[in-house]
């Protein structure tokens, strides 16, 4: 691959390489291109880096920037800034300018972060970018305060209501508690061979066997009644098949079973790999089922059984509002819980 600068650059000038995706500054050299970025590539082009090739005849190479450099020459908005290793909070800086840039987005722009307060970008004229560094002019002992970005400034006036508010003592702290990292289980099969209504494979990956099989042990139940197991060997079993296990020498045994039990077993592991070996959640069974006894409660609060019939409208609507419970246990205490939860409603709207 060919190394390429598309234009010449001043010296000590930086600007962001679209090739490499660094951002490289152009340094004066000897003509023999030692320490330049392009080395790393097998060829370099015209890239304005030879006396012949730049109006100042000056050999030039280029090198990734790692952080300020006092003399930096940076072009933002067609104007050229210059860092300087000085107080920011000057008179001539980028934040103190009519350019319409600050000196912490150049920052950003440059070196993908904000630097202290002894660093500021300084507007220059463009015959001033090749001429020898001039002496500061001496600023007077007038002080001000400059105003930052508006995400600092922003913060800095929420600081200042917190104060306020709290008499200095600051909101109290609120704890985040980062969420539990899920770990990552899967299973990967290799090619399948057929033959009639046979089906053979092998296990190419296996991320955890034995007691880190699944979150609970060493047992996968499917939610199709599929089970995998990881003990020893890769083998078929009588409700499932076993994977990967203690013996790593039989790892890639081949597994043998019929085209019907390939397709529970391929869904199996599908289930495995997409809940990371945790399972799908079992869905509760329905209650009441036809013909199957319920307990509920009526509008002036008894408790009375009855067996679910689908044609009745009553029983329907009971389900519906979950109006269904399995014991006498269970509907008294939902009875309870809406006395209470009622008796809590009444006295909160003063009745």
């Amino acid at each position: 691959m060919t190394f390429v600068v598309d234009k010449e650059y001043q010296i000590n000038e930086v600007f962001k390489h679209e090739q490499t995706g660094k951002t490289l500054m152009c340094v004066q050299a000897s003509p023999l291109c030692g320490g330049c970025v392009g080395d790393d590539y097998a060829d370099c082009g015209s890239n304005f880096c030879c006396p012949r090739d730049r109006k100042n005849g000056i050999s030039v190479i280029y090198k990734e920037v790692t952080g300020p450099v006092e003399g930096m020459l940076y072009r933002a908005c067609g104007r050229l800034f210059k860092l300087l290793n000085r107080s920011h909070w000057g008179l001539t800086c980028a934040c103190c300018t009519k350019s319409g840039l600050m000196c912490s987005t150049l920052d950003l722009r440059v070196f993908g972060e904000m630097t202290t307060t002894d660093w500021c970008w300084e507007l220059v004229e463009e015959k001033e970018a090749g001429a020898p560094k001039a002496e500061p002019k001496k600023s007077s002992d007038r002080r001000r305060l400059v105003l930052c970005d508006a995400d600092i400034r922003n913060k800095s006036t929420e600081a200042v209501k917190e104060y306020n508010e709290t008499d200095g003592k600051g909101y109290p702290k609120t704890e985040t508690t980062k969420p539990e990292a899920v770990e990552e289980r899967w299973i990967k099969l290799g090619p399948t061979r057929h033959d009639g209504d046979k089906v053979y494979f092998c296990i190419l990956e296996q991320s955890h066997i034995q007691s880190s099989f699944t979150p609970t042990g060493d047992c996968f139940n499917a939610s199709n009644g599929y089970k995998l197991y990881s003990i020893a060997c890769p083998a078929t079993s009588s409700d499932g098949c076993c994977m990967r296990g203690c013996n790593p020498g039989c790892n890639f045994d081949i597994i043998c079973m019929t085209s019907a039990s390939h397709e529970k077993f391929i869904e199996a592991v599908e289930e495995y790999n997409a809940t990371n070996g945790c399972g799908l959640p079992k869905k509760a069974e329905e209650f009441p089922k036809e013909g199957e006894e319920y307990h509920f409660i009526t509008s002036d609060g008894e408790r009375i059984s009855t067996n679910y019939m689908t044609i009745s409208l009553v029983d329907r609507s009971h389900k519906a509002l979950g109006n269904c419970f399995k014991t006498e246990a269970d509907v008294s205490y939902a009875a309870d819980e809406i006395a209470a939860t009622l008796k809590r409603v009444h006295e909160k709207l003063g009745y």
